[in-house]
């Protein structure tokens, strides 16, 4: 794990190789229909239409009939995108309202179903382009959304969509409240049925990190091939995450579930780390932002040393189990 570490001082290198040298955008220099405006330092990208408007693009799904141009981008700051013509954004499968929060369905082409990424505040919401005049089409509620696409979303993976106006202290709009934690009754599961599904989750996390170590151990930032299976990876972390914070640990095995809880936790962590590099490499950093190439740099070895916490952890709790049965 060490090893792994010290790997991600490393990956600086091939970051600064792959970034490009995006110029400012502007409202006048001409560009192509297809062009790419991203907003700097984050994930977030608009594509230009034939009439020069930009849509905000929510996943690569959206874009499966869309003619882009990644060779031609350009990288704006907060106050570009808050002047541009609000035009309806390019999704999917659109936002789920579900109670306050509102997520954004986020569904790649590579991936078997989407994962629902909190938007963290309504800035965002406007920032994307959807407003009060197509509110109504773009966000659905839990029913609705679940009735038109065919998913549950108890099933789908979470997590929260990077801020994009972060900052910005627009007066008069609050971010979205998530309201009170409120516990929720929860019944012991039988013994048997509970160990089966802790240790279907525990050996699916064991099986992905081995996977998630050889990637670390040749990373190749600039392989869309590479960070695809580092996100396949990631999401089979955190998708164990959220189901083991849901079993209900019969009354002696109490003290297990704590134990893998907690290094279930630090995977999810770990995960949040590792997509964060992920999606600042996905598009190129500027070869002169040196702070962003330092960022993604120290989120991967963030992530790393989360990773590396998980196997004591699960080793305790395996050993908790052992005296327990």
């Amino acid at each position: 794990m060490a090893a792994l570490i010290v790997g991600a001082d490393l990956l600086a290198a091939p970051m600064r190789a792959a970034a490009q040298d995006a110029p400012r955008c502007d409202f006048t220099t001409p560009r192509p229909e297809g062009s790419v405006a991203g907003l700097q330092g984050t994930p977030h990208l608009w594509i230009q239409d034939a009439a020069g408007d930009l849509h905000w693009a929510g996943d690569t799904r959206a874009l499966v009939d869309k003619a882009v141009r990644w060779e031609s981008r350009c990288t704006g700051d907060l106050a570009f995108f808050q002047s541009i013509k609000k035009v309806d954004p390019w999704l999917s499968t659109g936002l789920v309202k579900i109670g306050d929060p509102i997520y954004l369905a986020k569904w790649e082409s590579s991936e078997a179903a989407p994962t629902l990424l909190h938007i963290q505040s309504i800035r965002d919401v406007e920032l994307f382009g959807i407003m009060s005049g197509n509110y109504g089409r773009f966000v659905l509620e839990r029913g609705d959304w679940e009735q038109r696409y065919g998913l549950n979303t108890d099933a789908l993976a979470k997590g929260v969509l990077p801020s994009a106006s972060a900052g910005t202290g627009t007066p008069g709009l609050a971010p979205i409240s998530q309201g009170p934690a409120t516990p929720t009754p929860c019944a012991p599961m039988g013994e048997v049925a509970y160990l089966l599904r802790l240790s279907e989750q525990m050996s699916a996390v064991q099986d992905s990190i081995g996977r998630t170590q050889a990637l670390f151990g040749g990373p190749n930032p600039t392989s869309e091939e590479w960070r695809t299976e580092v996100r396949t990876e990631m999401q089979i972390w955190k998708t164990a995450a959220a189901t083991v914070s849901s079993l209900c640990p019969p009354p002696r095995y109490q003290e297990v579930h704590s134990k893998v809880t907690e290094a279930m936790q630090q995977l999810d962590g770990a995960a949040d780390d590792f997509l964060a590099a992920v999606e600042l490499l996905q598009f190129g950093i500027p070869r002169s932002d040196t702070a962003e190439i330092s960022r993604a740099t120290d989120r991967l070895k963030q992530g790393l040393a989360k990773m590396g916490a998980v196997a004591p952890l699960l080793d305790e709790a395996l050993r908790l189990l052992q005296a327990s049965l």
